[in-house]
């Protein structure tokens, strides 16, 4: 489950402590910065973690619990499919986005980003890999911007790869579409 209520207090220009409420019992928390995992832990209560980030630039954070502790879970040999990342172009005078993503016509928050001071012409957010199934064939995404003029929907794009050992097949069969636009792979 991701914590999007969560505190930034900036202790020096590269250095952060990231702080949010766990439960009351102990839960495995996993923190992502920039769509790379930076800890990995077991706590509950208050909770802060120290973390090295630079102030003068934009960056994804996704804290998430864990339903359980899974030994299993981001391990080196976990298979990744795919690692969606999801881009989008600069709105003037947005102060905020918010990344949906959408699943069976449902859109569900997963990423808010504050804008700072520097602005860029481009965002991205990687998708951690614990939010990826293993048998993910799409990422549908949605972004929204917030400012001044309310609310916008930003036209946004998702790119990915392909990452680990996929099991062996027998064969494998390429399908056109009538249109020419999009191709099926089927095993």
């Amino acid at each position: 489950m991701f914590k999007t209520d969560y505190d930034i207090e900036w202790t020096g220009p590269y250095q952060a402590t990231l702080s949010w409420e766990g439960d009351s019992s102990d839960s495995w928390w996993s923190v992502y910065l920039d769509g790379s995992l930076v800890s990995k832990f077991e706590d509950s209560g208050s909770i802060e973690l120290k973390v090295t980030m630079d102030e003068r630039f934009n960056h994804s954070i996704a804290i998430i619990q864990h339903n359980a502790a899974d030994d299993d879970v981001a391990s080196p040999e976990a298979l990744r499919l795919l690692m969606p990342t999801v881009k989008w172009l600069a709105v003037d005078n947005a102060v905020k986005y918010e990344v949906y993503r959408i699943i069976d016509d449902v859109s569900y928050l997963v990423h808010t980003l504050e804008v700072t001071d520097t602005v860029s012409d481009i965002y991205n957010w990687q998708v951690p890999t614990e939010l990826v199934e293993e048998d993910l064939i799409s990422f549908q995404a949605r972004v929204y911007a917030y400012g001044s003029f309310g609310e916008e929907e930003v036209s946004s794009i998702v790119s990915g790869f392909a990452a680990g050992y996929p099991t062996g097949i027998d064969s494998v069969d390429v399908m056109e579409e009538s249109d020419g636009d999009l191709y099926l792979i089927l095993e």
